[in-house]
């Protein structure tokens, strides 16, 4: 594996500027997640290429992020994520604004 150069980026980020940096190499796998209901980020890592192809459409990951526990125990008698319900993927739409 190659060691590439740390280069801090002084702009806003946009889908064009993030394009650019993978194109020049700077990024290989974009980390998507969400909190969990006790805070704790959760997601995945996804090849920077994947990470273009559906940042329009979303990102799919199950909905147990929101059913579990601090320690990854389901959380009984939950409406939106459960068991019964079979734990179903939820779409993550990203922006790129800041709050």
């Amino acid at each position: 594996m190659r060691r590439l150069e740390k280069k801090k980026v002084n702009t806003m980020m946009n889908r064009d500027v993030i394009q650019r940096l993978i194109e020049d190499g700077m990024v290989e796998y974009v980390k998507i997640g969400l909190p969990d209901v006790e805070g704790v980020y959760l997601g995945k890592r996804v090849a920077a290429p994947y990470f273009l192809e559906s940042f329009e459409d979303g990102f799919a990951q199950s909905d147990v992020i929101f059913g579990w526990d601090i320690a990854e125990n389901i959380v009984p008698n939950l409406a939106f994520s459960n068991w019964e319900r079979g734990f179903g993927d939820v779409t993550s739409i990203w922006s790129l604004q800041p709050c």
